[in-house]
């Protein structure tokens, strides 16, 4: 009961009481973009060292240390939440990842734009699996092309 308080506390402090992403200020101070590859679409532990991001296999990250970077990635992570289709698939094969820390506070989110949908993490707890609009995909490719990370094919 105590770690159910605690997390929803949490949230209402990371998101507001409209359940909008982290960064209410618009930029986060820390945020770090992940290729993953969910094509297994089930989550697995780290085999022999191998790095995973809520247990999907990390192709490569990119820290982003440029504010207006940071910004331009949490707008669009709000702005597909709100205009989230009314439907989606049922699949769930993601192939980004955001950790996302502001004010001491992080959030993290793993994203599969083929399904538009998302899950959102705070203290290791899952707090949302929702919908997401899959038209911000490209805001999200650019860092990691941009720095020679690959993302996992369709």
């Amino acid at each position: 009961m105590r770690s159910s308080l605690f997390g929803g506390l949490l949230l209402l402090a990371l998101t507001g009481c409209g359940g909008d992403p982290v960064a209410d200020s618009g930029t986060p101070d820390a945020l770090t973009l992940f290729s993953i590859d969910g094509r297994d679409e089930k989550p697995r532990d780290a085999g022999q060292g191998a790095e995973t991001f809520h247990g999907y296999p990390v192709l490569g990250k990119v820290e982003i240390a440029d504010a207006g970077q940071r910004k331009e990635l949490v707008a669009a992570l709000k702005d597909g939440i709100a205009r989230r289709p009314k439907y989606g698939a049922k699949c769930f094969w993601p192939r980004h990842g955001l950790h996302v820390v502001e004010k001491g506070k992080a959030v993290e989110y793993v994203i599969c734009f083929e399904c538009s949908r998302f899950d959102e993490f705070a203290g290791g707890e899952r707090l949302r699996h929702e919908l997401i609009n899959p038209d911000v995909q490209p805001t999200f490719d650019k860092p990691l092309k941009d720095a020679g990370v690959p993302i996992a094919p369709k």
